[in-house]
């Protein structure tokens, strides 16, 4: 019965979080469509369209020209995409509590460079809280880089960015001490014995119980869920 009631909540809350998401990228899209075509006698390879892609998008080449709001950008970015594999690993525990990702998910390795990301994001939060509080409008006026800026969604979206990565943190520690992933001679979950920061919160969480830790992960995953869905699409 609880595995049912899991599985239904958990496809109920994705079909919306997908609803919500859609949204989002149809109006992405109608602004992308909304510009001017590309002039008729330009021809662009598909080899230059990588190299812009990998050089603007994956290496951050721009943003990088500001050293410290640079870098902060460079960690989120990177740090959503080695998280993409977490959102995967968090909704496959509806279908199987144990589940891991094929192959790599065998080695601590994986779980190490997850949690590392996860804390780069925390730092980079950390970073632009700084820069904002630092360059606030009120205080300088148009010599402020955030003048005529929505300052308020601003905010938001490094909220719930913050609010993944330690929902993300709890549900994993919790499931640590569930799964018993520390026991001896346990196998499952392998890649969760590298989740250095998870173990740490999982030590934390350990005087709480088996129950009361798979209690936890179950509803710190939930509301990972929303907070993902909150901070893509704002």
């Amino acid at each position: 019965m609880l595995f049912w009631t899991r599985l239904i909540l958990g496809l109920l809350m994705t079909v919306v979080c997908l609803g919500i998401a859609g949204r989002r990228g149809l109006f992405l899209y109608r602004l992308g469509a909304s510009g001017q075509p590309m002039e008729p006698d330009r021809k662009v390879s598909a080899g230059e369209v990588a190299k812009a892609e990998l050089s603007e998008v994956a290496g951050q080449r721009k943003l990088l020209r500001w050293t410290g709001p640079g870098l902060a950008h460079f960690a989120v970015f990177w740090g959503f995409v080695v998280l993409l594999l977490t959102v995967i690993e968090g909704f496959a525990t509806l279908f199987d509590s144990r589940f891991h990702i094929p192959i790599i998910g065998n080695y601590p390795i994986l779980g190490f460079f997850e949690d590392l990301f996860a804390l780069l994001c925390v730092s980079a939060i950390a970073a632009f809280v700084i820069i904002r509080l630092r360059e606030q409008p009120k205080d300088k006026g148009r010599k402020s880089r955030f003048f005529g800026s929505h300052l308020g969604p601003a905010w938001f979206t490094l909220f719930m960015i913050f609010n993944v990565v330690w929902t993300l943190l709890l549900a994993r520690g919790a499931q640590i001490n569930a799964q018993e992933v520390n026991a001896p001679g346990a196998t499952h979950l392998a890649f969760l014995r590298g989740a250095f920061a998870s173990q740490g919160i999982a030590s934390l969480l350990a005087p709480l119980g088996l129950h009361v830790n798979e209690i936890l992960g179950r509803s710190s995953s939930c509301l990972r869920w929303r907070c993902c869905s909150a901070s893509r699409c704002s």
